[in-house]
């Protein structure tokens, strides 16, 4: 493994210890008590910090439904910024792993491994592949982050998949925000 991938790898699994060390050092902080007191006296700060997260949660291939329902319910009052900063957040996370294909060199593996499979859903993808991110991004049980590795190695043109993430997954947002929260 390249000496770069070795430490973004480090960075990515400190990350992790440094929050999962936060929840056990100040258990205080994450009491029904303690939550329901921050969620009333910092609207504003804990808004931002919703959007910082949802910003971010991409980067560690974490599923966005669960922040997304959240948000729906820690801001009950404020349901389209709840769906503005959730897709903001989902194409932000689409985006990185569109892009992080190529840094990883999936498509060499894919050409590699599966060359005949690869060039049948390159193919498709330069054919329909802006419907098939529309669908495959509206399905709520199939993860986005396959589709966004399918897009970036096959060299889809970015803008539309960005527009077929924005259509797939815009309504779903906005049923999870307005009727499941």
């Amino acid at each position: 493994m390249p000496k770069k991938k070795k430490i973004l790898f480090v960075v990515w699994l400190l990350l992790i210890a440094v929050a999962v060390s936060f929840y056990f050092l100040f258990p205080e902080y994450f009491t029904v008590s303690a939550i329901q007191t921050g969620l009333q006296n910092y609207q504003g700060p804990l808004l931002l910090g919703y959007l910082g997260i949802s910003l971010v949660r991409g980067i560690f291939f974490i599923p966005s439904t669960p922040f997304v329902l959240a948000g729906a319910i820690i801001f009950p009052n404020q349901a389209w910024m709840v769906v503005f900063i959730s897709i903001c957040g989902v194409l932000a996370g689409s985006t990185y792993v569109y892009f992080f294909t190529e840094y990883l060199e999936v498509e060499k593996v894919f050409r590699k491994n599966f060359k005949a499979r690869f060039e049948k859903v390159k193919k498709g993808m330069t054919k329909y592949g802006l419907w098939i991110v529309v669908a495959w991004a509206f399905i709520p049980v199939v993860p986005t982050d396959l589709i966004s590795y399918t897009a970036g190695v096959t060299k889809m043109p970015y803008w539309k998949f960005a527009i077929g993430i924005l259509l797939g997954e815009l309504p779903l947002v906005m049923l999870y925000v307005f009727f499941g929260g």
